[in-house]
């Protein structure tokens, strides 16, 4: 698990996505959400790189290929929980909030 920094929306901020859904509450609410939500680019990193952690034991070069559907939204401060399941090719992986699945029918090649 990890716990999603409250600043980390402001921090994706630098990577170029200008897109006020993520740091304008108000814009976050005329988007139908109830305060600005987390980059997908940051749940799909901090999923991705609690698999390398975890069963890669830090051998990011095994990652071969992820994929992955959003299926819901991570707010900052929320605790984000990675799951996965060995196959023969790899993982299925599935993150969530303490709400949801934010992550759902990914798919990690490994060797």
């Amino acid at each position: 698990s990890c716990k999603v920094a409250e600043n980390q929306a402001a921090l994706y901020r630098l990577s170029g996505d200008l897109n006020p859904l993520h740091l304008d509450p108000a814009a976050a609410k005329r988007g139908g959400f109830d305060r600005p939500i987390l980059h997908g680019l940051c749940t799909y990193g901090i999923a991705a790189r609690s698999l390398v952690n975890g069963p890669l034991d830090g051998d990011v070069s095994r990652l071969k290929k992820f994929k992955a559907r959003f299926s819901s939204v991570v707010y900052p401060g929320d605790t984000l929980t990675t799951e996965g399941w060995k196959t023969d090719e790899g993982y299925i992986i599935q993150a969530r909030t303490e709400t949801a699945v934010v992550l759902s029918n990914a798919m990690a090649i490994v060797e």
